[in-house]
């Protein structure tokens, strides 16, 4: 609610005349970079490619590109958008993915890359409503190569295939899900931030995995000093003692568990985790908490975390709890109204109200 999101960019956008509606639907340039680098290889075919921005970022990393739209006017713009780049080994095809007449003209390929069309709006996304028909398209292409990439929701549900299911972050944001079939299966599941560029992996089964103490209260929790946050892919994925894993020392961590020195807290859906020391890792967004109060959201209450928001030397507040949109400013002014400090502190509210710090994470370079 209070993140400003970044403005997506695109390939060539500086050169090209992209409407809004174009670029609504594209794949971001940070996104199209990382898989053209994933995908590398001699001959690539890009099926339901639009408006070809994927397209020309495999043209950077590929000898060449078969992109195939069924769309004849999306066709013919992303041909110009191709002429305009100087892109010479592009290859646009118009007609179905399925259809007879586009798969004789892929006689050979590397690595077959789709990322098929979705409904708008859809209460739950499912793979019976993707078009064109994944089971289809696989059992078709596999065929021509074993090795493909093929874009789906996030969110999808009842999904089984033997491939890698890999989870992408842009900007601490949930972006995409991307399953990787054949020789491109580097593991079960992981998880890519960008642009930090960094990754973990790790399997379905979790029989040597510790488990996390939970409970349902903070006050029980008063020794613990700080919050975190896992990004939105780390909690679709489930890896979380891989990310734990990958900032600190195994033994370190499995002990922590042992001790009960980080455990976790699901509140209203959303998934946390509390330390009893700092843990610095891309995969968390990690909060010093400076002060807990009992809450339930009384105007005396508010009172008096306006008090220690004081205390604790605030001038902004973020409110890291559900509110409506107009709720959300109205709440926000109350907390910041008559703060002179110079820090910007997050308010969780559960049973408690913490009062947290962020703590940078270390620049990567």
């Amino acid at each position: 609610m209070s993140r400003v999101k970044k403005e997506k960019q695109l390939i060539g956008e500086d050169l090209l005349d992209i409407t809004p509606e174009m670029k609504r639907f594209a794949t971001p340039e940070i996104v199209a970079r990382y898989r053209a680098e994933r995908l590398a290889c001699d001959t690539i075919v890009d099926l339901c490619s639009g408006f070809g921005f994927q397209a020309f970022a495999f043209a950077q990393t590929c000898k060449h590109v078969i992109a195939a739209e069924k769309d004849p006017d999306t066709v013919a713009a992303s041909r110009k958008f191709a002429e305009k780049l100087g892109l010479k080994n592009v290859t646009f095809l118009c007609g179905d993915a399925l259809s007879p007449a586009i798969i004789k003209k892929i006689q050979k390929a590397d690595v077959i890359f789709c990322d098929p069309q979705r409904a708008p709006a859809e209460k739950e996304r499912a793979l019976a409503t993707i078009q064109p028909n994944i089971q289809e398209l696989l059992a078709l292409y596999e065929k021509i190569t074993p090795n493909i990439a093929l874009e789906l929701p996030p969110h999808i549900s009842n999904t089984a295939f033997d491939a890698e299911y890999e989870y992408l972050s842009v900007d601490a944001t949930l972006n995409r899900l991307t399953l990787y079939f054949g020789s491109l299966k580097q593991a079960e599941k992981s998880i890519v931030l960008l642009p930090e560029n960094k990754k973990i992996t790790g399997s379905f089964q979790k029989k040597a995995t510790p488990v996390f103490a939970s409970f349902a209260a903070l006050s029980s929790s008063q020794h613990y000093s700080f919050l975190l946050e896992p990004n939105p892919a780390l909690v679709l994925s489930g890896l979380f003692y891989e990310a734990l894993c990958a900032a600190a020392d195994q033994k370190k961590i499995e002990q922590s568990f042992v001790h009960k020195d980080i455990i976790q807290f699901v509140q209203e859906k959303k998934m946390y985790f509390l330390s009893t020391h700092h843990i610095s890792s891309p995969f968390f967004v990690c909060y010093k908490i400076l002060n807990s109060t009992s809450y339930a959201m009384s105007f005396d209450e508010k009172q008096k975390v306006k008090m220690l928001l004081q205390e604790h030397d605030a001038l902004h507040v973020i409110l890291k709890y559900s509110l409506d949109p107009q709720a959300y400013w109205q709440e926000r002014t109350f907390f910041e109204k008559g703060l002179s400090g110079s820090k910007t502190l997050y308010l969780f509210a559960f049973d408690q109200a913490l009062i947290c710090e962020k703590i940078s994470p270390p620049k990567t370079i």
